[in-house]
């Protein structure tokens, strides 16, 4: 590892992470696969808790990324182990039910996802397949028609003051 090595490692698996992740998801909601995943899906409005509420088999078809990346890039152990806990943080944060990340770089032209992204895909369902980028919903038609507006109104919005200034 170096110090060039160690963040474009870290950055090709994690958009290579997402890729997968895009591409499994997807297949999860193809019937007759969907059985595995229908499971996740009994939390219309998601928690942190919701972020591993999954069968076996799909947290087999997610988590075997993490086992065929090291035959694709040249990526070392701690990367991964890095990768994996960002993975972790991410995704309870993205089934918080609390927008964390509305800004700008959470909307067109920018890629990264927001929390209202895996929201609306547990509203909707058929929208919002991504993890970390909006990217491949953006390319394949399957980005919520009013994400990039939902989250620019999330953008705005000033979190509540305590009473009594406490």
């Amino acid at each position: 590892m170096t110090w060039w090595s160690v963040p474009l490692m870290l950055g090709a698996s994690v958009v290579l992470y997402d890729a997968w992740f895009y591409w499994v998801h997807r297949l999860l909601h193809v019937s007759p696969m969907y059985r595995f995943h229908a499971q996740h899906h009994t939390s219309v409005c998601p928690t942190i808790w919701t972020n591993h509420h999954e069968t076996v088999v799909e947290a087999f078809l997610n988590q075997s990324f993490y086992t065929l990346i090291v035959f694709i890039l040249p990526i070392a152990w701690p990367l991964l182990v890095a990768q994996k806990i960002y993975d972790q943080i991410s995704g309870m944060l993205g089934h918080a039910g609390y927008e964390h990340f509305a800004s700008p770089v959470a909307r067109f032209p920018w890629l990264l996802a927001s929390t209202v992204f895996h929201d609306q895909h547990h509203g909707y369902f058929r929208y919002n397949y991504g993890h970390t980028f909006s990217v491949w919903d953006r390319l394949m038609g399957t980005l919520h028609p009013r994400y990039d507006e939902t989250v620019e109104g999330f953008e705005n919005i000033k979190p509540a003051t305590p009473p009594n200034g406490a």
